[in-house]
């Protein structure tokens, strides 16, 4: 009977252990699932509306600071001990709308850590940027809902749910708000210094999660997509991120758009991992003073921050080199310009399954050519082109452009608009 009774104790105690504590183990389909699940909407719901309740975000204006130290109290209420303000000074140069600035400003990125115990210097990143802009005047109005208040719900989601679990990772975890997301193309950015300091620094990244504008949805979960955004070099990533979606959440992933801008386009370029999650339908809302909470739906933003946490937990049991290979180009596609509208310039993607002279061209509204970016044989892959109208066209006017791509039989034309 006493044999039995110790027993009995010890199971008991490596039971309550293993329960209450998940630590330092692989991250298995019945780990992930058990945390995935408790990300709750009604807490993504509290974030978004917290930082909608600021009035605005914008990185000019001097509430800045307040909104950073609410995301740095944040993330202490949830039992993180290393939570840094990771500050930076961000030139801007801009004259659009009612924002006519040329300058330097403090900013602060938001940084939390949770450190890996037996592969502390490899690093998984999940983050999003927290300014907002609206059209009108964003210094006193910019609710930024859905742009991006989603956005960095992911990481403070989901850092809370790692907390509440217990779980303790291998590798080293940093949930990032970013500051000074919107007006990147007209300056600095909070991704671009933390990118470039982690070059700098030479820290092993072995992936960064972008979320940014993951809230819009009109359909059923169970008809629900989210585009799953990609990079040059790490396309692999995409099938991984397609399958964690299918597996730990309710939506389904599909193909985004390859090498897109946002706070995981300065991480590809300094050459670490990428992907990007992104709403599918995208906001109708997209800069106006309507991004507001009342206007998307928490349970779909919630199997977004589901996804995205997944891909984080499932990325640190793959092997270290399956992060780089590429997958097949199975089709030809010209991909959305981004940003769009933009100014002074704009990314122009697309790939090809197989190797054939190609065109691209830009048409000005009445059709007329306007200039040709592309006319060589290329190599099946995928190209990326800057289009600056100032070097390419004489006396470029603000309005509706054509660009086409011409690939063989292939033919395709998308509509870009510049605002000068």
């Amino acid at each position: 009977m006493y044999k039995k009774f110790i027993a009995c104790y010890i199971f008991l105690l490596i039971s309550v252990f293993f329960i209450t504590n998940v630590r330092a183990q692989s991250n298995s389909d019945s780990l992930i699932s058990s945390i995935t699940l408790r990300v709750n909407p009604d807490s993504v719901h509290y974030v978004i509306q917290s930082l909608q309740d600021f009035q605005t975000r914008l990185e000019l204006n001097d509430n800045r600071f307040e909104v950073a130290d609410w995301l740095y109290n944040r993330f202490i209420s949830l039992g993180f001990t290393d939570v840094k303000q990771d500050s930076f000074m961000c030139y801007t140069d801009i004259n659009y709308g009612s924002l006519n600035y040329t300058g330097t400003t403090l900013q602060v990125n938001i940084v939390a850590t949770l450190p890996g115990t037996t592969r502390p210097n490899e690093i998984y990143i999940i983050g999003g940027h927290y300014d907002s802009y609206a059209d009108g005047d964003p210094y006193t109005f910019a609710p930024g809902a859905d742009d991006n208040a989603s956005g960095t719900a992911a990481p403070l989601e989901f850092a809370r749910v790692i907390m509440e679990s217990g779980y303790q990772p291998e590798a080293t975890i940093r949930f990032i708000a970013f500051a000074a997301e919107e007006l990147m193309f007209f300056g600095d950015a909070g991704s671009e210094h933390y990118a470039q300091k982690a070059s700098d620094e030479s820290m092993n990244i072995k992936l960064m999660i972008n979320c940014d504008m993951i809230s819009h949805n009109t359909l059923p979960l169970e008809q629900a997509k989210v585009s799953i955004n990609y990079y040059s070099g790490f396309t692999n990533l995409l099938e991984i991120a397609k399958n964690v979606t299918d597996q730990y959440s309710l939506i389904t992933g599909v193909t985004g758009t390859l090498n897109q801008y946002s706070d995981s386009q300065p991480f590809y370029a300094e050459g670490f991992p990428a992907i990007y999650f992104e709403e599918d339908q995208f906001s109708p809302y997209y800069h106006t003073t309507d991004d507001i909470i009342t206007n998307y739906d928490m349970n779909y933003c919630a199997e977004v921050i589901k996804s995205a946490g997944a891909m984080l937990m499932k990325s640190m049991d793959l092997p270290t080199d399956i992060q780089n290979k590429e997958i097949l180009v199975k089709d030809f596609t010209l991909f959305q310009n981004y940003p769009n509208p933009f100014n002074p310039s704009t990314k122009i993607s697309w790939q090809s399954p197989v190797g054939s002279w190609q065109t691209l061209k830009v048409y000005d509204i009445l059709g007329n050519e306007v200039a040709t970016l592309v006319n060589e044989y290329r190599n099946a892959g995928s190209y990326e082109i800057e289009f600056n109208p100032e070097s390419s066209i004489k006396s470029p006017a603000s309005g509706v452009y054509f660009y086409q791509l011409k690939a063989g039989e292939f033919v395709n034309t998308r509509k870009m608009i510049l605002l000068q």
